[in-house]
């Protein structure tokens, strides 16, 4: 199908030119409608999903870095739960505007009661998405059609709707039509989301350095060096993408519903006949006032066949010929021609035609073999199934029978469990038996490597090791143990996230922001800060009492961490 001359047709005639798009040509079209005719469509798109995803980027960060998020993450989650409702209801009016387009329709205000109908079965279909699209991502097979499921749910709402069962009867429908065609258009739209990602993680990468060496505006992005790629990253970075590509996904199924019913009920045709209806009205009733042609002028002159100058010879109609083809072959005429069938053969398809339909054809194969296995399979199992008495006609016979079944698919069933079970028992023991006879070894730490962080031993670790190096003398190794167990209380209980690019006058700072009605621990632990920075960084020397003095400020540190929980 060639989706150029979008401009001249109406959009129920240029969607309608090919009745079975593939998945490739799906994605082209819905690229091309929400370029021409989907800036309002779009408008209404991001009027939804954008507080949704600000709230979701919120809540992530939110959560995963405040210590306190816990005491309102139940009234933060219904919060997001509600965005997410207002996110399907404007997604609903994005399907339905370009459906709108489609059918050459004018879109008209939702009244109230409208509005809250959708949203009300917006919010009941699409929270099961929740666990049905995660359940169906693992097994793999109905993951296709479960995600076009809730795909049609959004995009063939609207006003129109009046019953709840109608809309899911519909969408499992269309979710079942052409699933080669769904697949391979999914395929197409998950490479493309993988390259806009890509150049999501690039772009949020290479910015902050950018505008650093080129503005000299400094940004949290760049003093944190090359420590970007945290859980809060990837989210922003999937968040960006999922901005960009939905509304491709959405119109793409938005154009594959529309066919679908199409099939069925012939709209694209009606809707091209009322495109030329006009036009043919006008043209009967000009005639009509003109009256016949040939009333005045009298009938066409006969022409001889005796007379061979106003017959065409052969010799020229072959010329005339021929000159047509050199002008049809030119450039500007060649996209109104059909394709012919020479340009569907292997060697003139694109590349990524041909690796995606290799890649089908491959999948397909596998798919056959495998389920000749499981033909093969049932088969076997069928020999082995006690058959019922077809020359008994009494009840009691077929009773038997079905009894029979019953009890020899109750023993499979039992004998797989048993086996099930031993198998479990038999790993555990043996994961049991590795682990004493390998215990795990803990490395040794080395105390004057510069490397090691507060987060690579435990508290109640460094503090052993702390008393090891002070039974061995060693002042300054056993001070700098017991700063990384203070370290490591304060970040075990949420005051502090420990990082290797971070200097002690930076966990400071962040136990002041996150400490600052505790004046008490704030001067402990800046007590301790100064401390070790004289002693580790400044050489300075170190005695035993020094040493205890420290011991006590992070014995009542450790006691007021403990007891602010």
């Amino acid at each position: 199908m060639v989706a150029g001359p979008m401009s001249e047709l109406s959009p129920s005639a240029a969607f309608s030119l090919e009745a079975r798009p593939n998945g490739l040509i799906l994605a082209e079209q819905a690229v091309f409608l929400l370029r021409r005719r989907g800036a309002p469509a779009l408008f209404a798109y991001y009027i939804g999903t954008f507080p949704f995803v600000l709230g979701l980027l919120f809540f992530w960060s939110d959560m995963s870095r405040n210590p306190f998020g816990r005491w309102y993450c139940a009234p933060a989650a219904a919060g997001l739960a509600l965005l997410f409702i207002w996110m399907k209801l404007w997604q609903v009016r994005f399907g339905w505007h370009l459906s709108a387009v489609l059918q050459a329709d004018r879109t008209s205000p939702w009244t109230l009661g409208q509005w809250v109908a959708v949203a009300a079965r917006q919010a009941g279909l699409q929270a099961t998405g929740w666990i049905v699209l995660p359940l169906a991502s693992l097994i793999m097979l109905p993951m296709g059609w479960a995600y076009a499921f809730y795909q049609n749910l959004t995009v063939m709402d609207g006003p129109q709707q009046k019953k709840l069962n109608a809309l899911i009867a519909e969408a499992q429908g269309q979710a079942a039509l052409l699933p080669g065609q769904n697949h391979l258009m999914l395929t197409v739209m998950t490479l493309f989301g993988l390259v806009v990602l890509a150049n999501m993680v690039v772009f949020l990468i290479l910015a902050p350095q950018l505008l650093q060496r080129l503005l000299g505006v400094e940004t949290v992005f760049s003093l944190s060096g090359n420590h970007l790629l945290n859980t809060t990253f990837l989210v922003v970075a999937c968040s960006l993408t999922y901005l960009c590509v939905d509304p491709i996904v959405k119109t793409a199924y938005v154009l594959r519903c529309y066919f679908g019913r199409a099939r069925r009920t012939g709209e694209d045709i009606r809707h091209d006949l009322g495109r030329y209806a006009a036009v043919v009205v006008t043209v009967v009733i000009v005639l009509l006032n003109l009256g016949p042609p040939f009333a005045i002028a009298g009938p066409p002159p006969a022409v001889s066949v005796a007379d061979p100058a106003p017959l065409m010879d052969a010799g020229h109609a072959r010329r005339l010929d021929r000159a047509i083809d050199q002008v049809l072959q030119q450039r500007h005429f060649a996209w109104r021609l059909a394709r012919e069938t020479v340009a569907d053969s292997p060697e003139m398809r694109p590349w990524l035609d041909r690796t995606v339909t290799w890649l089908v054809d491959s999948l397909s194969a596998v798919w056959r073999t495998v389920g000749n296995w499981l033909h093969q399979l049932w088969e076997w199992l069928t020999r082995w199934l006690p058959e019922t008495d077809k020359q008994d006609d009494q009840p009691a016979g077929t009773w038997r029978g079905r009894v029979k079944t019953g009890l020899f698919l109750l023993g499979g069933a039992l004998l797989v469990g048993m086996l099930g079970w031993l198998f479990r028992r038999l790993t555990l023991r043996r994961r049991r038996r590795t682990r004493r006879l390998h215990p795990p070894v803990v490395q040794p730490v080395d105390l004057t490597d510069e490397s090691i962080t507060a987060r690579d031993l435990p508290a109640d670790r460094w503090l052993s090791l702390a008393a090891e190096m002070l039974a061995r003398d060693h002042l300054r190794r056993a001070l700098r143990a017991l700063y990384l167990a203070v370290l490591a209380v304060l970040a075990d209980h949420g005051q502090l996230i420990i990082a290797r690019h971070k200097t002690n006058r930076d966990y400071f700072a962040e136990l002041t922001r996150r400490q600052r009605n505790a004046p008490e621990l704030l001067a402990l632990f800046d007590r301790c800060r100064q401390t070790y920075d004289r002693v580790w960084y400044g050489m300075h020397a170190v005695s035993a009492e020094q040493v205890a003095r420290f011991k006590s400020c992070q014995e009542r540190i450790t006691d007021l961490v403990r007891s602010s929980v």
